[in-house]
């Protein structure tokens, strides 16, 4: 609770590592998985992972180049992004797909999906 017109710094939750790599298992190249390997293994903010396109993942080069940077990819989350590449190529240039199949998730989805499979844990 603020004392006075003093701000109170945001209270941040560290990852349960054990629960987010348990759904990494189970949620194979899924969207929940997909986030996860985005937003925990890569440190991509919850709106940059839904506007992610393929055209930025170099999977050459092992990074996700983004407008204000360029973000180095580890071998695990590698191997997952090439996987979901070659399963989603077709159906859209975003590396989250949708229900939809084309559009990209709304940026709301990618809070939620994860928030209730972390819940579920």
């Amino acid at each position: 609770m603020p004392i006075g017109n003093e701000l109170q710094p945001n209270h941040f939750n560290k990852p349960n590592e054990e629960a987010l790599c348990g759904i990494l298992i189970r949620e194979d190249c899924s969207p929940i998985g997909t986030i996860i390997h985005l937003a925990w293994k890569c440190g991509l903010m919850r709106n940059e992972i839904p506007s992610l396109k393929w055209k930025q993942v170099d999977l050459n080069s092992k990074r996700i180049e983004l407008e204000d940077r360029i973000i180095p990819v580890q071998e695990d989350t590698m191997r997952y992004l090439d996987k979901l590449y070659i399963e989603n190529k077709y159906i859209s240039d975003y590396v989250l797909v949708s229900q939809k199949k084309s559009a990209p998730m709304a940026e709301q989805s990618v809070s939620r999906i994860v928030r209730q499979a972390l819940d579920a844990v």
